[in-house]
């Protein structure tokens, strides 16, 4: 018997740590295909507040990535990523709630979610705000804030590039500024 459990024990040490709680594990099932595999590793580190592995699972839920599509499971992650300071969280949720065919449309949450992302210098939610701005959208209208958001995005898109990143799930950790 003592050789059973020794002959086990030595068995789990040679075959390395459990995959469950690593990121990585979750991108390369995603990319192989496998969703499921993704899903039940990204969602056991999504419960314990890995804030990537929300936002992939919003990502997931929101484009119906393998799944059935599900906005407001969608909401639910990106929501708990964006409380933890992810831009782009914060970025498609504000997405989310000012799609006009959507059935979240909130122009106020909207507006709230692209401030959190414009904070954090995000160029996308800084021009979808100024739109929100110059419309008086959620917010009260206000040219010379809409103006001054737009320009800046503008400026900061120049130096950031495409931020197509915003709508694909992630495989390795976003490195946040403070």
């Amino acid at each position: 018997m003592h050789r059973i459990i020794s002959t086990a024990a030595l068995a789990c040490l040679l075959a390395g740590p459990v995959a469950a709680d690593n990121f990585e594990d979750g991108g390369f099932a995603y990319q192989q295909g496998d969703t499921e595999s993704a899903l039940s590793v990204w969602r056991s580190m999504a419960d314990k507040g890995d804030r990537d592995a929300q936002f992939n699972l919003g990502i997931i839920y929101a484009q119906g990535l393998g799944i059935d599509q599900d906005r407001t499971r969608a909401i639910d992650w990106f929501r708990l990523a964006a409380e933890q300071g992810d831009p782009i969280a914060a970025f498609n949720l504000g997405v989310i709630f000012s799609e006009k065919e959507s059935a979240h449309l909130d122009y106020s949450l909207a507006v709230s979610f692209y401030e959190l992302a414009a904070a954090k210098k995000h160029p996308e939610a800084m021009e979808d705000l100024s739109i929100l701005f110059a419309n008086g959208m959620g917010v009260e209208r206000n040219l010379s804030r809409a103006v001054s958001l737009a320009t800046e995005a503008e400026e900061l898109d120049c130096l950031v590039g495409e931020t197509e990143g915003n709508f694909k799930p992630r495989f390795t950790r976003l490195a946040l500024t403070r």
